[in-house]
């Protein structure tokens, strides 16, 4: 897969239902990707270092994929270098990576032992309690997003009863028949999992801007709950994958294993994006689909009320969830603020520049 932007923006984990769900083992199902697996305490460099090497990399007119924290999205989880295939990761808790092959596609870059135990230990009943009272905002999130989930899974499976889907299965093979080219003798294609939007401190974050980045053909499909855009996007997905193309396959951070709400093919810059009330999609150029043509409107009329109380009770509890995860913020950089002093920077650069001279040479 050849990415032609020199930057894109996404999540490879988000707050969910049962508290942190990510993607980031997922990675190892690339066989040319290298890992580098960054594992160190809080405050202690590792998205500085991730920022430090992408900037680079996106300095010299490489494609970059910058992978956010969720539950700070000004921090990195993550830096993809996609013309060399490497990929830096934030391997510790609640997205902690141990690697599977070892000095063959990964290398673990430690920086524990960059943090002073003599310094660290005089704020050890501070960092045990915001280590306690963080994690607790956490769950009370996730408990906030298990009831939204709860409420988005019943709309779901409910509006379903309404939609023709065979009539939906068709609709997304014959559109991919007519964009998709076949690639001769190709293997199936990799699909790379990912989310573009995300329930964040800093309220629902949507990186709508990468998918103009990957894609300069838009199909959007109008559908505020969901069913026909993801029969539609998924049907879509395994054609394109058994043609031979990779792709980026973005699931609902509600729903997270059983609704995808945007496909991107970057070979072909092409894109099926889903747009409604919680993720409305604008792009300048993008060719809409209307979900109206797939389902049975007036059977629809005497579920519309649940269906979109449902939906605004989800959306309440959500916004509910965001504020356990600025709670939750705050007690992190209380933690970030005790290991600080404790760390030895010096050290963290220069592991940083031996890292810098292996990747760039």
């Amino acid at each position: 897969m050849k990415i032609k932007t020199n930057k894109f923006d996404s999540f490879l984990g988000v707050s969910s239902a049962s508290g942190f769900f990510g993607h980031f083992d997922s990675l190892e199902t690339d066989p040319d990707m290298w890992l580098y697996l960054i594992k160190s305490g809080p405050g202690c460099g590792k998205s500085s270092m991730m920022k430090e090497i992408a900037k680079i990399a996106i300095e010299k007119g490489e494609s970059v994929e910058l992978i956010h924290c969720s539950s700070d999205p000004d921090s990195l989880d993550g830096a993809i270098l996609w013309d060399r295939k490497i990929a830096l990761l934030d391997a510790t808790p609640p997205h902690a990576v141990e690697p599977s092959a070892p000095g063959v596609a990964q290398d673990v870059v430690n920086l524990y032992h960059t943090i002073d135990r003599g310094k660290a230990s005089a704020n050890k009943d501070n960092i045990l309690e915001q280590n306690k009272t963080y994690k607790g905002f956490h769950k009370q999130s996730a408990s906030s997003l298990a009831d939204a989930s709860s409420l988005f899974k019943d709309t779901f499976f409910s509006a379903s009863a309404f939609y023709d889907k065979d009539k939906i299965s068709k609709f997304g093979n014959d559109l991919a028949k007519k964009l998709i080219p076949e690639k001769p003798n190709a293997e199936t294609g990799l699909k790379h999992l990912r989310f573009l939007s995300a329930a964040t401190p800093k309220g629902i974050i949507m990186y709508d801007e990468s998918i103009q980045a990957l894609a300069n053909i838009i199909y959007a499909i109008e559908d505020e709950y969901g069913v026909c855009s993801n029969g539609i996007i998924e049907t879509i997905c395994n054609y394109a994958l058994n043609a031979g193309y990779d792709v980026f396959c973005c699931g609902c951070p509600l729903l997270p294993e059983e609704k995808v709400d945007f496909l991107i093919i970057p070979d072909l810059s092409l894109a099926f994006v889903t747009s409604n009330s919680w993720h409305k999609m604008n792009f300048k150029s993008q060719k809409l689909l209307d979900y109206n043509d797939f389902i049975d409107k007036a059977a629809l009329v005497n579920a519309q009320s649940q269906l979109d109380s449902n939906m605004n009770n989800a959306k309440q509890m959500v916004d509910q969830a965001i504020k356990y995860q600025q709670q939750a913020m705050k007690g992190h950089d209380r933690l970030e603020e005790y290991y600080n002093p404790a760390v030895d920077f010096n050290k963290v650069n220069e592991i940083r520049e031996s890292l810098i001279e292996e990747i760039f040479g």
